[in-house]
């Protein structure tokens, strides 16, 4: 007996009607006649769909109808054939004593290890990617997208910790109550570990060739702030630790900008660059940082004070919710379910 192999997806989908299924269908289908008239009555509305579907129902189990339908279970998955790993080369011409270069302050926060971790755990490589911290003879962090690897400069975690010091004692005078060693450990961390995510977007974009819309470097910032703002405490499960993350990223653009206007007279806003201005990246990441939780007490001050203007802060819920989206559907074939 020859069966009848419909995809009601398709049905459906093209709009085809009942009618012309069965204007279709040849008599050596077996198809019973109280099935062809059901079909009829239905279409007509002289039957319910209850009494129609119960027909359709009887095909499928009596065989004469099957059903195609896509296995879930089939689906191949990612596969998992690398790591994250990490190297730490000398810090020799750091102006610093031992204890207090760069080198040493990045393995005392384990920053990169704590990173690693997290994504070994969560994402699924093609291969191993090294992250290395060393010197690079310029203030800078990059990923290297003809070796496949991570490169953070420690002449920009020195330049980073120099810029807060600067414009702490230039701006305050040192004399800023509310700042004091853990502060700055705390600043300093937050940007290290936002750039270090920055780039980590631009090699999730190579490696699992993503596709973006707009400029990359715009993209890298929305994806380092997403994962800062993932971050809550583990005691209180509270995720506005990620948003006074972002906040105090935000500081170092603004201070960054605010320091090349007023006191480097080489300075020349680079208009044509591929990064956003620092005082738009301020306003960017400040804008992320509100609207994952505009409630909370972490972020109420950038509006109330001004820092964050209200035509801007109308949106950020939304922008918000879009990066968020984005990177869940982007991602979601690589990662370990972090994103569901």
């Amino acid at each position: 007996m020859k069966k009848t192999i419909l995809t009601i997806v398709f049905v459906f989908a093209f709009g085809l009607t009942v009618s012309s299924i069965m204007a279709s269908a040849q008599e050596d289908y077996n198809i019973p006649a109280w099935i062809k008239n059901n079909a009829a009555w239905w279409s007509e509305g002289q039957i319910d769909d209850a009494s129609f579907v119960s027909g359709i129902k009887y095909m499928i189990e009596n065989g004469i109808m099957e059903i195609e339908t896509t296995d879930t279970s089939t689906y191949h998955e990612y596969p998992d054939n690398g790591d994250f790993y990490i190297t730490y080369k000398p810090n020799p011409n750091s102006l610093y004593e031992e204890g207090y270069t760069a080198m040493a302050y990045l393995k005392s926060w384990e920053l990169l290890e704590y990173e690693v971790q997290f994504l070994n755990e969560n994402f699924r490589l093609p291969y191993d990617v090294e992250i290395i911290a060393q010197e690079c003879n310029e203030i800078n962090a990059f990923y290297d997208y003809i070796t496949k690897k991570v490169i953070i400069c420690y002449e920009f975690i020195d330049d980073v910790q120099e810029k807060y010091t600067w414009f702490h004692y230039n701006e305050f005078d040192g004399t800023d109550e509310n700042w004091n060693n853990e502060d700055f450990n705390n600043y300093s961390y937050d940007v290290v570990d936002f750039v270090f995510w920055h780039e980590m977007g631009h090699a999730f974009i190579d490696i699992y060739e993503l596709p973006i819309t707009g400029l990359e470097e715009n993209v890298a910032d929305q994806f380092a702030a997403l994962m800062l703002l993932y971050t809550y405490d583990e005691t209180t499960g509270d995720y506005s630790l990620g948003q006074s993350m972002v906040d105090n990223v935000g500081t170092w653009f603004y201070n960054s900008d605010y320091y090349q206007t007023n006191y480097d007279q080489n300075y020349f806003p680079a208009y044509w660059g591929l990064h956003a201005l620092d005082m738009q990246r301020f306003y960017n990441v400040s804008c992320y940082a509100y609207g994952a939780n505009p409630s909370s007490d972490a972020v109420v001050y950038l509006v109330e004070d001004g820092w964050l203007p209200e035509e801007r802060a109308y949106n950020c819920e939304w922008e918000y919710a879009q990066i968020e989206y984005a990177f869940a559907n982007l991602l979601e074939p690589f990662d370990n379910g972090f994103f569901d």
